[in-house]
Order: structure tokens, then sequence, then C-alpha cells
């Protein structure tokens, strides 16, 4: 039996690494792909999800253009390890921004939307005021 994962959407946007491949992200899509996890989604959330993918496209593109200002300055101090760099960075570009493709793909394949009704913003705003899950501080 599978699972129920609530994801909001700043968890949505620190599953998506700025740096590399997330492998939080392969491992959220291996598990939900294998149903291990249903992965549920405020309807907002997916709304929400369309204007932060293009932030996080941004985000992504920068990154790459940081690689590529390295790569000329690989160039300039003659790296003998330039070749290699520059052949490999379209693929690095292609990886980063294929995170975007996994998560719209988790998203409009696997995640079941709902609408969040009255009772349960309530129950939310209880919990949150009763400091229990998921709104408790880790001990110190």
């Amino acid at each position: 039996m599978p699972v129920y994962l609530l994801i909001d959407t700043n968890i949505l946007r620190r599953l998506i690494s700025k740096s590399g491949i997330s492998y939080d992200l392969l491992q959220l899509q291996f598990l939900v792909k294998e149903r291990y996890i249903t992965l549920m989604a405020p309807q907002v959330l997916l709304t929400e999800w369309q204007k932060h993918r293009e932030e996080e496209r941004k985000i992504l593109i920068n990154t790459v253009k940081e690689f590529e200002k390295e790569g000329r300055i690989r160039q300039n101090i003659h790296d003998p390890g330039l070749p290699f760099f520059q052949e490999h960075l379209d693929e690095i570009k292609a990886k980063l921004l294929s995170q975007l493709d996994v998560m719209d793909e988790l998203l409009a394949k696997y995640a079941v939307s709902f609408e969040i009704s009255k009772e349960m913003i309530v129950l939310i705003y209880n919990q949150h005021r009763e400091g229990k899950a998921p709104f408790t501080n880790p001990k110190k």
C-alpha cells in the first residue's frame, strides 16, 4: 500500500538542485513511479508551479552561465582539462534543466490533485497553533 505524500511549494522548489542532479528528486521519481508513494498536490500548488518553474529555470540557466564563465577562465589559464569541461557543458545544462521535466511529469502524470477546503484550512491552523506536525520545531 503506498504512502501518501503531501508536497508544498517550498519543498517542491528545494527538490530542484541548483548545482547538479538532485538525488532526492530522483529518489522521489522512483518511489512515485513504482507506486511506493502517492504524491498529493493541492490545486494551488499546480498553479503556482507554472510560475516557480520559470523562476527555477532562470536560476538553472544562471548556474550554466557560471559554468561557462569558469570555462572562459580555464581557457585563459590554458587549463589542460578544458576540452573535457567544454565537451560536457551541454550535457550538464541538459541534466540541470531535465529536473524541471521530471517535476512536470510527476505533477502531471502521478500527482493526485485536490482543492483545499475550509475544513482543511481550520485543521491546518489548529495544527500550527498547537505546534503539532508538520509545524513542530526540531529540538536544539
